[in-house]
């Protein structure tokens, strides 16, 4: 059975040199307990051989004698002699099943770990990527792959690739030892397995393949149309469109169940094979050892094939199983590790240098080139200052890079060319050693299934925020019902916020914005579903705060005439940055808009 090499590289990639190295020395010491089998069949032949020649009154034979005279035991009767090789095998057998099932056990918490490791460090790493980047695939894709793809590569490549390697071994200690007994016989029962399993081998080796790339890809269908149909509720549910959704999930979940069905016949048909195959292998022993070998030898010999039987036929059933789950645990993670990559090299964007802090600015583009990967003959050139205490209200129309602002500033998009300042650091860096003091406040704050003080929290430490800070964004928005005191902050709000109306989910997330006193907030449309007098108490709110810089992307001219100064881009996306007063005379695009938002009013 063939595997995608680069595949298995990469999978093995997942896990450091020494994780590797314990992984070997666990295996190398359940490989010493499963050789305590070899004893154990040994034991079994003695035992046979001494209960034959007592019953005909026999002496024993000269290997059996050999080994008697060795461990001293020559003075004993024949019935000690068989009572005490049989509890000796037995417990030899005991012993090894409890050793092997212990580092079976270790093993698989070990990479278990490990797997929870890996996820943690890919979440880093999937926030320190690129936005553009991140919005390439779907978010259930993203949270799939990193959570389930990686459990899934763990548990269905790197085990089973660990697990074969002691059986493999165990395998051909116990041949070797059993040609030493009987070649003859041992050829042809070599002969027998290689058959059977080169048989199943070519009916297994592409099916289980094209079954394990089809379950992840409808694992990932799935996860994607029950996202989408719990996030458009309220659109479906209108239009009457829940019978689709439904059709469309009973498809996919027939289909997954019916692939996962047949991924676990696949083992049943190995399991099936290897019954008829021992079956087979007892009767051609048997045949052999009567057929060849004198009355006192073929009994002996005859119960070390068969003990020997019963435990090479499980361990290739194990191989068998374990090769399967391998191909198909490479053809599922295929897409998995192609994302992993990604994120690596994404990661592995340097940060920037430090600049000198000016005195006076908290934001600063110089010469900063940005395209999309999607739209590469689409590109934004930004090239300004904002001073700290600024007012700035960024207009214009859709499109034209407002938006693109604002993630350049934040470091969750990355400049092709030129470099971005907050308050003469790169941004990552700044907020990493810096948290609290720029916040960010989007059109649709995310709203959690919480009360309003966990939502003012969401995302800090515990007890990041102080019982002052809390207190002091009451004071400032006790105006506002939600606010009106410390007790309202206890009420839940639903999914999503869903008991509030849309102006009361963009409050709850100025105040997050404002909860840790920031030097620096963001705003984009934040106040888009607010009444105007709201707004207005809000816009009263923000300018209040003398030392803080505000940048607000907003469309409504009650919100641009507060400015004090106005950023507003032009359809080809060049900026002029001025007063609006200046705007309104210098700019015949300005002056149109100016006018389109009057007359909406």
């Amino acid at each position: 059975m063939r595997f995608n090499d680069r595949n298995l590289r990469e999978s093995l990639a997942l896990l450091d040199k020494s994780d590797h190295v314990r992984l070997v020395a666990l295996n190398v010491f359940q490989l010493m307990f499963m050789l305590f089998d070899l004893l154990a069949i040994g034991l079994v032949g003695i035992v046979t051989s001494l209960s034959i020649r007592y019953v005909r009154g026999e002496i024993e034979g000269v290997r059996v004698t050999k080994i008697i005279d060795l461990l001293n035991l020559e003075s004993l009767s024949p019935q000690t002699k068989i009572l005490t090789f049989s509890v000796v095998a037995a417990s030899v057998f005991v012993l090894r099943s409890f050793a092997s099932y212990f580092f079976a056990r270790r093993v698989a918490l070990y990479i278990a770990s490990k797997g929870a490791l890996i996820s943690t460090r890919l979440m880093r790493q999937l926030f320190s990527t690129p936005l553009d980047s991140v919005q390439r695939s779907s978010t259930q894709t993203g949270v799939y792959f990193v959570n389930q793809g990686i459990s899934q590569v763990l548990s269905n490549v790197i085990v089973p690739f660990y697990s074969i390697i002691p059986d493999i071994l165990y395998l051909f200690a116990i041949v070797v030892s059993l040609f030493y007994v009987d070649t003859f016989t041992m050829f042809i029962v070599v002969i027998i397995l290689l058959i059977s399993a080169t048989t199943l081998f070519q009916i297994q080796k592409r099916k289980s393949g094209q079954l394990g790339s089809h379950s992840t890809q409808l694992n990932l269908e799935t996860s994607e149309l029950i996202a989408e149909a719990l996030t458009a509720f309220r659109e479906i549910s209108v239009r009457g469109g829940q019978e689709i959704y439904i059709k469309r999930m009973s498809k996919l979940r027939f289909a997954l169940a019916k692939n996962q069905t047949l991924l676990k016949l696949q083992s049943i048909l190995s399991r099936n094979v290897l019954e008829a195959t021992m079956i087979l292998i007892l009767f051609s022993i048997g045949v052999i050892q009567v057929s060849q070998r004198d009355s006192f030898t073929s009994p002996s010999n005859l119960a070390i094939f068969v003990t020997a039987s019963a435990r090479i036929l499980p361990i290739v059933a194990k191989l068998q199983n374990s090769l399967i789950q391998i191909k198909a645990g490479l053809a599922s993670s295929s897409e998995v590790l192609i994302y992993v990559k990604k994120l690596r090299n994404e990661y592995e964007y340097p940060f920037q240098k430090d600049f000198a802090e000016s005195d006076d600015l908290a934001l600063k583009y110089s010469q900063v080139c940005f395209t999309y990967a999607s739209e590469e003959s689409r590109k934004f050139r930004f090239d300004l200052e904002v001073k700290k205490g600024e007012f700035l209200v960024v207009t214009g129309q859709t499109g034209v890079g407002k938006s693109t602002l604002v993630d350049l500033a934040l470091g969750i998009q990355r400049p092709n060319q030129g470099f971005v300042q907050l308050f003469g650091k790169p941004p990552k860096e700044f907020l990493i050693s810096n948290k609290g003091m720029v916040s960010y406040v989007p059109q649709n704050a995310f709203i959690k299934n919480a009360t309003i003080l966990e939502n003012l929290t969401f995302a800090f430490p515990k007890n990041f925020l102080s019982n002052l800070m809390i207190d002091e964004i009451v004071r400032k928005l006790s105006w506002h019902h939600l606010f009106r005191n410390k007790e309202m902050l206890n009420v839940r709000v639903g999914e999503g916020g869903r008991v509030l109306s849309g102006g009361e989910r963009q409050v709850i997330g100025i105040a997050r914005a404002l909860v840790t006193e920031p030097k620096l907030v963001f705003l984009d449309e934040s106040t888009s579903a607010m009444d105007s007098l709201t707004e207005n108490k809000i816009l009263e709110t923000l300018l209040a705060e003398r030392e803080m810089t505000v940048i607000m992307v907003a469309h409504r001219l009650s919100v641009i005439s507060k400015a004090r100064n106005v950023l507003f881009f032009e359809k080809s996306g060049n900026q002029v940055m001025a007063p609006i007063k200046e705007l309104y005379e210098r700019n015949s695009e300005f002056r149109e808009l100016h006018r389109m938002l009057t007359t909406n009013m």
